[in-house]
């Protein structure tokens, strides 16, 4: 197939994908042809190498642009962040020095960690509750608990209250608390926290990807 037959069916493929694990073997292909074949032809430095270079990283920034734009089409959040960040990589004009590749390297290697733990299945953490901007949120694990269930755990991030006098609080972090304090948090009596108008359906993977949402929201 020729290169250029191979970027066309890439992109076609970009401009449908529906699912996590279809938008990583895109990544992982796009990443690994461009990084295979263009690093190795700007180290060469051969005849014609900066105009190949330059279309080949405007045919990966596209197809890295129209995955992430279907993962958010999706609603799959997350993966979305994150494949906006390698394009954000990959378009700084030094890419190709060691530290940039490094971390497109690492981000890669987390994607795909983290789209494996989606297939696998969890565990997920669902926001169930969030106040204005962001500044007091509530998670469940498992994602599909009924609501308020004693046997599920429940996370709070919250800038307003410094702890519950429970030993280990920290404040802007995610704290494990009971599904009673889960449900009082956003009781009639729990003025003033209001909601979040663009609480995410999507579960997260992790309490570390939903405070990464968390602090990117509240910074906006």
């Amino acid at each position: 197939m020729a290169a250029s037959d191979e970027s066309t069916e890439s992109k076609n493929w970009s401009h449908t994908c529906e699912t996590p694990a279809t938008a990583w073997e895109l990544v992982s292909h796009v990443l690994g042809n461009y990084y295979t074949w263009m690093v190795r032809l700007a180290v060469r430095k051969a005849e014609g190498w900066q105009s190949a270079v330059r279309e080949s990283r405007v045919s990966l920034t596209g197809h890295l642009f129209l995955i992430a734009r279907q993962m958010k089409k999706h609603g799959h959040i997350t993966v979305a962040r994150r494949i906006d960040a390698i394009l954000e990589a990959v378009s700084e004009p030094d890419a190709f020095s060691e530290a940039v590749s490094k971390r497109i390297n690492s981000m890669r290697d987390e994607l795909q960690e983290h789209i494996a733990h989606l297939v696998a299945g969890g565990p997920w953490f669902k926001m169930i509750r969030a106040g204005t901007r962001y500044g007091t949120v509530i998670l469940v694990t498992p994602a599909d608990a009924a609501a308020y269930s004693e046997t599920a755990k429940y996370y709070e991030f919250s800038e307003i209250k410094d702890n519950r006098g429970a030993a280990g609080w920290k404040k802007g972090e995610f704290n494990e608390i009971s599904a009673n304090e889960a449900r009082m948090t956003f009781s009639p009596i729990a003025d003033g926290l209001g909601f979040a108008p663009d609480r995410p359906d999507e579960p997260f993977a992790s309490l570390e990807d939903a405070l990464a949402f968390v602090r990117e929201k509240r910074a906006a």
